[in-house]
């Protein structure tokens, strides 16, 4: 006879059931945590290595890891390392290395370089010229191929880099770059992993015609629906500091011929979106002959009647050909019709002659927090901004917000270049200085071909570094420019700098809130190029800035009102008085940057009024207001006279 469980029997009283539930609980636990050791839909498979993977086809994120395309993706380096002229044997001064005997037959090389972009360039120098360890002497101690062409030891003064890893992946980056982007029918998202990666040779550098529809390809050169997607291929890392490409001593800069500036070494892939990695040049500053590259390009496509724009966001490019005066660092924005945007990005002592590099053309190219610093090029630039129209003739638009333009250190060099023909760059909130150069400028407009290009500067930082030689704050200099400044510190005071530069046919506006500081050569201001004086008229004027002239005797200034442009003052006469009295009232600073023209008028009082009112001397700080009386002013009497001053 069977019996069923009673109602309230539960599957603790049954023994099969219990393990059955235990099982599936336990599983259930398992793969909770296998979620958060993998976020982000990353799913990883083991490697024959002893590694893992991202998953290239067979996970839930369908990404393509260079990893499974032959990657070793193992390079290491340090700042401490110890070269002895003539020696082949390299030490480490930290426990950055920990050698092993699986490191010997790895690439190896070394570079000495300054601290940061403050420190010029003169430290620069090849140590070890690349080779492999040859042996592993124990965890701090290699011996490798060659010796050392120079001596680097103290990290106190020096950064002594040693680079080592097993291979050149840039074949392994490009074979996954094939994989990802090419692919017939799909776009798929090309994943750098953890760690630091060598090449020797141009990478992510696809063709619009090799690219799928899906990556904004072109079909037959003549199509293209990338407009319909505003997006195309993907690459992202693991974190700027995380996931570094580091160039080859050997790097093929002959094969740098891709993108629109037609000799783009990386990244110039149409409509590229790049984000959380680092290109790393390890102190390389001077590749041999001065390749004309552009270093690391990011720019849209037009291809096929359609075009969209590259993003580019967390990238920290540095330290590599900052001596070529033939490298462009970071180059973005070309060939654009949406709204392209570069967010956070690090370029430092990246590139010779320009650090960065933004074009619009008849769109609207935007940065947030870009830093491009370390420039040490006679006459190169930190960032070079070129405005064109587009082919709508519709001008082209430039934003930078909250962005750092500096250490444009070489002679003659600007820190913010624009030029073009047409269009319009808007700087809010942005730090642009030079810091020790021979006349260098931090802001500068040249060239151009004559039509409107406009500078709005909001809220900004622009200096001249005390130890600074020659040089100006700001130069306009191209054949039309129109700058309006507000809200901004302006300062020109290095060594026999000055502030402001305006060549003829050229526009400034002073549109107030602005605090300048001269320098000790005079400003070049032609008559009609400068407007307005928003600033000194914000200057509250103060009783003690008036001064009794000759015949006013001991008068006194009162019941005063004002600003530098316009206000009233009354004055009570007292001591010895003529028919041809005078007073002076100097400006409050802000002054003016050229000198106002003045009027003074007598509205009320006890006094007679004056015969005639005519100015004295007039300059930026100044000026003379002289009287003329029928009689001379009786004590105790007063005027009430009224001052308008602009430029």
């Amino acid at each position: 006879m069977k019996f069923l469980p009673k109602r309230n029997d539960g599957f603790a009283n049954h023994p099969f059931l219990a393990v059955v539930l235990t099982l599936f609980n336990i599983a259930g636990i398992m793969w909770g945590l296998r979620m958060l050791q993998n976020p982000s839909g990353t799913y990883s498979y083991p490697q024959s290595g002893g590694g893992s993977s991202s998953s290239s086809g067979g996970g839930l994120d369908q990404t393509i890891n260079p990893l499974s395309y032959g990657a070793k993706w193992d390079a290491k380096f340090t700042y401490s390392g110890v070269f002895s002229s003539g020696s082949a044997t390299v030490t480490c001064q930290s426990v950055d290395c920990q050698f092993t005997s699986a490191d010997v037959g790895k690439i190896v090389f070394g570079f000495e370089s300054p601290f940061s972009a403050n420190n010029g360039v003169s430290s620069y120098a090849t140590l070890l010229t690349q080779t492999t360890i040859s042996a592993v002497n124990n965890a701090t101690s290699i011996t490798v191929g060659t010796t050392a062409s120079a001596s680097c030891n103290n990290p106190s003064s020096a950064v002594c880099i040693l680079v080592w890893g097993s291979q050149d992946d840039a074949t392994a980056i490009n074979a996954a770059v094939n994989a990802a982007w090419t692919t017939a029918g799909s776009c798929k998202a090309l994943q750098f992993p953890n760690g630091f990666a060598l090449i020797g040779s141009p990478v992510m550098n696809a063709l619009p015609s090799a690219l799928s529809s899906a990556c904004g390809g072109t079909i037959s050169g003549s199509t293209s629906g990338i407009d319909l997607t505003q997006s195309g291929p993907e690459v992202f890392g693991q974190g700027p500091g995380n996931t570094l490409l580091i160039p080859l001593p050997s790097f093929n800069y002959a094969g740098c011929t891709f993108g629109l500036s037609t000799h783009g070494c990386i990244g110039t892939t149409p409509n590229l979106e790049a984000h959380d990695f680092g290109v790393f040049g390890a102190g390389q500053s001077a590749p041999a002959g001065n390749p004309t590259v552009t270093l690391f390009e990011l720019n849209g496509s037009q291809q096929g009647g359609s075009c969209t724009g590259s993003t580019g966001f967390n990238l920290t490019l540095s330290n590599w050909a900052v001596q070529d005066a033939n490298a462009t660092g970071f180059d973005m924005g070309q060939a654009a019709c949406g709204a392209p945007m570069y967010t956070n990005d690090v370029a430092e002592l990246f590139g010779g002659v320009k650090t960065c590099n933004i074009t619009s053309a008849g769109t609207v190219v935007s940065t947030y927090t870009l830093a491009c610093f370390g420039n040490y090029i006679n006459g190169g630039s930190s960032v070079q901004m070129t405005l064109q129209p587009g082919s709508a003739q519709a001008p082209g638009v430039i934003n930078t917000d909250h962005s750092y333009f500096a250490n444009c250190a070489g002679t003659a060099a600007q820190c913010a270049q624009v030029t073009g023909s047409a269009g319009m760059w808007n700087s809010k909130g942005d730090f642009i200085a030079c810091v020790s150069a021979t006349g260098c400028t931090p802001v500068k407009t040249a060239g151009g071909s004559g039509a409107s290009v406009t500078l709005n500067l909001d809220g900004d930082s622009v200096a001249v570094g005390f130890s600074a030689t020659g040089g100006q704050a700001i130069w306009l200099n191209a054949l039309a420019s129109t700058m309006h400044v507000k809200n901004s510190v302006v300062i020109g005071t290095g060594t026999n700098t000055s502030l402001l530069q305006i060549t003829a046919g050229n526009k400034f506006f002073d549109d107030g809130g602005n605090s300048f500081s001269n320098g000790t050569v005079a400003n070049g201001i032609p008559a009609g190029t400068f407007f307005g004086s928003g600033s000194a008229c914000q200057a509250v004027q103060v009783a003690g800035n008036f001064a009794d002239g000759a015949g006013l005797g001991t008068s006194t200034f009162g019941t005063l009102s004002g600003t530098n442009c316009h206000g009233q003052v009354t004055i009570t006469y007292a001591g010895a008085l003529t028919t041809t009295p005078s007073f002076t009232m100097t400006f409050v600073a802000p002054q003016y940057l050229v000198a106002p023209s003045c009027t003074l008028t007598d509205v009320g009082g006890t006094n007679a009024f004056p015969t005639q009112i005519a100015n004295g001397a007039i300059s930026t700080s100044s000026v003379v207001f002289n009287l003329t009386f029928a009689v001379a002013p009786t004590a105790t009497n007063t005027d009430i006279f009224v001052w308008n001053c602009s430029p």
